[in-house]
């Protein structure tokens, strides 16, 4: 892994060969991030339709990736809903699979009305042997009108700017500490 970037403030060297500060921007970065994304998945897995079975929800992680290039700093903080580990059986539906058609909705299409059986009995409350019937109910009413969009991801991060505000606040106030160091310091030599 590359060295961690350093955002420069001026120019390395001044005109009399004297160390200027730099800001480790990069670090800062990934600080405020890891510190922010389980505040966004915790209300993402709030906000996440709960179905039958409450995959979608349980599946719902996040991974920080860092790059550090020789002009930038880039923090990638990936949220998503997938089936990436071994809980689900290959007989169930990944919730990577429908995680995008729960947020925007659907066009009309008929879906195989056994996967809304078990809806139809924990969401619904049928007996067991009247789900049959009605999930056909329902697949055909998706069949005609696709379902409504439910846009909870977007919720979450509307939920989450409070906290995504002050990570941006919490950057600002380390560099300007860093920049308050530096004006304070005695000049260096190389």
């Amino acid at each position: 892994m590359a060295e961690p970037f350093e955002i420069v403030v001026g120019s390395n060297m001044d005109a009399f060969g004297k160390q200027v500060s730099t800001v480790p921007i990069g670090q800062l970065m990934e600080k405020e991030l890891q510190a922010l994304a389980p505040v966004i998945v915790n209300n993402l897995r709030r906000l996440t339709p709960k179905g039958a079975t409450g995959q979608l929800a349980a599946s719902t992680n996040w991974k920080l990736v860092m790059t550090y290039g020789a002009e930038e700093a880039i923090g990638t903080l990936y949220i998503n809903q997938d089936a990436v580990s071994q809980r689900y059986p290959k007989s169930q539906s990944p919730p990577a699979v429908y995680a995008p058609y729960v947020s925007k909705g659907t066009r009309p299409h008929m879906p195989p009305s056994q996967a809304l059986e078990l809806w139809a009995f924990v969401k619904l409350g049928v007996a067991i042997d009247v789900a049959p019937r009605v999930a056909f109910a329902v697949a055909r009413k998706i069949r005609s009108m696709g379902t409504r969009p439910n846009p909870y991801t977007l919720h979450a991060v509307e939920q989450s700017m409070p906290a995504i505000q002050q990570a941006s606040t919490n950057m600002g106030k380390e560099i300007h500490i860093h920049l308050l160091d530096f004006e304070k310091s005695p000049l260096r030599t190389s």
